[in-house]
C-alpha cells in the first residue's frame, strides 16, 4: 500500500516571524517548498544572513534559563 501524502497546502510555520501560513501558489510542488508567509520575509531572512526567529528565541531562552539558574544559586 502507498503511503498517504501529506497535503502540499497545509499550514505551516513562517521560518522569519514564526506565524501559520497556507501556501498559495498553484503547483502542488512548489506549495510544498513554500518556507515564508510573504515576498519581504524571504528577502529579510536571506538579508539577515540566514537566521530564523526560532533559533534567535531559542538561544535567548537558554541564556535566561541559565541567568535564573545563577541567580537562585546566589539566593541559596
Amino acid at each position: 500500500m502507498p503511503k498517504p501524502r501529506k497535503d502540499p497546502y497545509r499550514e505551516r510555520p513562517c521560518q522569519l516571524c514564526t506565524l501559520r501560513f497556507k501556501p498559495t501558489t498553484k503547483h502542488p510542488k512548489n506549495a510544498d517548498e513554500q518556507k515564508f508567509c510573504c515576498e519581504p520575509h524571504r528577502k529579510e531572512f536571506w538579508k539577515q544572513g540566514k537566521l530564523p526567529m526560532r533559533k534567535l528565541e531559542l538561544r535567548l531562552e537558554k541564556k535566561l534559563e541559565k541567568r535564573m539558574r545563577e541567580i537562585a544559586r546566589e539566593e541559596v
